[in-house]
């Protein structure tokens, strides 16, 4: 269920429709804060630029909000029109958009370790996908492995979990999926379960987004000790993340998307410029591996399966080069063609037998190995 406050004033008025012509909500100034007040939408030609002047007269928007919000504005606008969605449409999207991010500045939804969803009174899953539409040029993108996930459909339908080793690139990369897959496959993206980093879920940019997802909410290796002080408090938090995964896997028919490099893909030093996609941690692999092998045991007949998921999605908003930038990262939007890969399905046990630290870092690698001659093929088929 969503926290309270996000069913009010915004939400309540956004809810109802698939996003059609109503009163809108837009902020104002009050006691030196931005809150939410309903206007007539006649008032403005641009909801989006309304909503930039009232959050520069209020002076309440973070730092950075503001350059980030108004750098979107024109980046989107050209996806739109080169999308041919119409320009009012757009606007539309992008001001509701910035109206959900307010309101995580405001109240920021806090995250549990597992987050269901939320697709009524306002539908955020439905949402992000329209929002992002215009940034995936479909006809140019590419989906290899139908055969494969109509394989996964299966086993999930007769109460089997599947586990999806994926490279991630950019935030949305289960929205993109979705633009992806929810026509030929309705059911698979909807209820599947996104292991996230706590940037998703912090960043008021990207909450917004997260929220529509079903997130397994951990934090990552890379800030599990930034602040010293929190590392503990961090530890226990992802300790029970994996009980709630553990107890969801025994369920069965659990669909989790992983990228077991615990951060997005970036170019390197040596890679010319290419993005390729980032080594995987071993220990991360493992861990979905143990955590399917208790799930079997706990329900006799049933199966974890694992598969390779290669993704191409950098360049419709390409992260910055840094790791560990702080949190209200620059934006940057871009209608290209993107592609998935899924490889066929991993045998976990070819490594059983070896010392454990072997065989960890051999199924790693052997994971990964597949993951990027996926990739590799996308590039070739996609240029």
């Amino acid at each position: 269920m969503p926290a309270p406050h996000l069913l009010l004033g915004l939400t309540a008025a956004l809810a109802g429709s698939a996003f059609r012509a109503q009163p809108r909500v837009t902020p104002s100034v009050r006691g030196g804060g931005v809150c939410m007040t309903t206007t007539d939408s006649s008032t403005t030609d641009s909801k989006v630029t309304s909503l930039v002047h009232m959050l520069e007269a209020s002076g309440a928007a973070p730092p950075g909000f503001l350059g980030v919000v108004k750098g979107l504005q024109g980046q989107y606008a050209a996806c739109a029109e080169s999308a041919a969605l119409d320009a009012k449409l757009a606007d539309e999207y992008l001001a509701t958009y910035i109206k959900l991010a307010i309101e995580q500045v405001q109240k920021p939804y806090v995250f549990p370790p597992y987050h269901a969803s939320v697709r009524q009174p306002f539908d955020f899953y439905e949402f992000g996908k329209r929002f992002f539409a215009p940034m995936v040029d479909v006809g140019k993108s590419l989906v290899l492995g139908e055969e494969l996930l109509a394989q996964v459909c299966a086993q999930l339908a007769v109460g089997d979990n599947v586990v999806l080793f994926a490279n991630h690139q950019i935030e949305p990369d289960p929205t993109v999926l979705s633009l992806l897959l929810d026509a030929q496959f309705p059911t698979l993206v909807p209820s599947m379960i996104s292991v996230a980093g706590d940037r998703v879920t912090t960043d008021p940019m990207a909450a917004p987004m997260s929220l529509g997802r079903n997130l397994l909410c951990i934090f990552s290796k890379r800030h599990i000790e930034n602040p010293p002080e929190l590392m503990e408090q961090k530890k226990q938090h992802n300790q029970r993340a994996m009980r709630v995964l553990g107890e969801l896997l025994d369920v069965g028919g659990k669909c989790v998307w992983i990228a077991p490099s615990g951060g997005r893909d970036r170019p390197t030093a040596d890679s010319n410029g290419l993005v390729l996609p980032a080594a995987f941690d071993a220990k991360n692999i493992d861990m979905f591996r143990l955590l399917g092998m208790q799930a079997e045991r706990k329900a006799n007949g049933r199966v974890t399966h694992y598969y390779p998921l290669a993704m191409y999605t950098y360049p419709i908003t390409p992260p910055p080069n840094q790791i560990g930038g702080k949190v209200g990262e620059e934006r940057i939007l871009r209608r290209k063609g993107v592609g998935i890969a899924l490889g066929a399905e991993v045998d976990m046990k070819q490594a059983d037998g070896l010392p454990k630290g072997e065989r960890r870092e051999r199924l790693a690698s052997a994971i990964f190995d597949e993951v990027t001659a996926q990739y590799k093929q996308l590039l070739v088929k996609l240029a």
